[in-house]
């Protein structure tokens, strides 16, 4: 009697180690695929995603500092109401300075900062760093 018992476990354990399959495991459906080509929502979220990720906006430099010296254009002009759109960087912390507007900017080595404002007050505005009080560059609002 024992013997009717231990021969479906042999049969068992042969199946479960590479042994043949018996047909009660077997199927007639199809097993489900995944595939990028038949899903392309799937592919364009991804790409659009990746894209996303990578793109950045970084504003070119206008005007340098390094060494104390400023290398870039020397005066920038704008009419009365034009938004005052520069960039600079340095290569020390320093503060950056505009005469007559009475605005002060941070300027942290190797960060380009953009000054940002509205020209609404006119003439000539000198521009300098508070470190030796360097001129840097010229403000020209007409209007």
């Amino acid at each position: 009697m024992k013997r009717g018992y231990l021969l479906p476990a042999v049969v068992v354990l042969a199946a479960a180690c590479g042994g043949a399959e018996p047909a009660a495991t077997t199927t007639t459906e199809p097993a489900p695929t995944t595939s990028l080509a038949a899903n392309p929502t799937t592919t364009s979220a991804v790409v659009a995603t990746t894209v996303e990720a990578t793109t950045t906006t970084i504003d070119p430099v206008d005007v340098e500092i390094s060494g104390g010296v400023a290398s870039g254009a020397a005066v920038f002009t704008y009419e009365v109401g034009d938004t005052v759109d520069i960039t600079v960087v340095s290569d020390v912390d320093d503060e950056l300075h505009v005469h007559g507007y009475d605005l002060v900017f941070e300027l942290p080595a190797g960060v380009p900062l953009t000054l940002d404002f509205v020209a609404d007050i006119p003439g000539v505005f000198e521009v300098e760093v508070h470190t030796g009080h360097a001129h840097v560059f010229d403000i020209e609002v007409s209007g």
